[in-house]
């Protein structure tokens, strides 16, 4: 009885000291888990911190984006309208030059005409 009531002391004591070491390992692998939370809280707060930075420079390029396209559309609407002008511009000019050639045509003539009767 002694014998077995000191084996039973010896595999209590086995025990304890595995549920001792088991604890300390749990204890351990605790600590690790919370430092890795920590790490990915702190990640997660950096890339939060980089979605909204990106966030606002996209609604910039955004803002940018569309004031370009509108001075683009002026600036279209402005060259049109220019261009109608040239196009304008070019036909009476090449109407005033018709008519001067004529003028100067018809100036020779009577300028011959004068000459020949002098």
């Amino acid at each position: 009885q002694l014998a077995t009531e000191g084996g039973q002391k010896k595999n209590l004591a086995e025990l304890k000291t595995k549920q001792e070491t088991d604890l300390k390992d749990l204890q351990k692998l605790i600590e690790d888990l919370k430092a890795q939370i920590a790490k990915l809280e702190k990640d997660k707060r950096t890339l939060e911190d980089q979605v909204r930075d990106l966030t606002a420079a996209l609604d910039t390029a955004n803002a940018d984006k569309a004031n370009l396209d509108k001075t683009r559309k002026k600036l279209e609407e402005e060259l049109a309208t220019v261009s109608q002008r040239l196009e304008a511009e070019q036909k009476e000019r090449s109407s005033l030059d018709k008519a001067k050639k004529k003028l100067e045509s018809e100036l020779a003539t009577m300028m011959g005409t004068l000459s020949q009767e002098q």
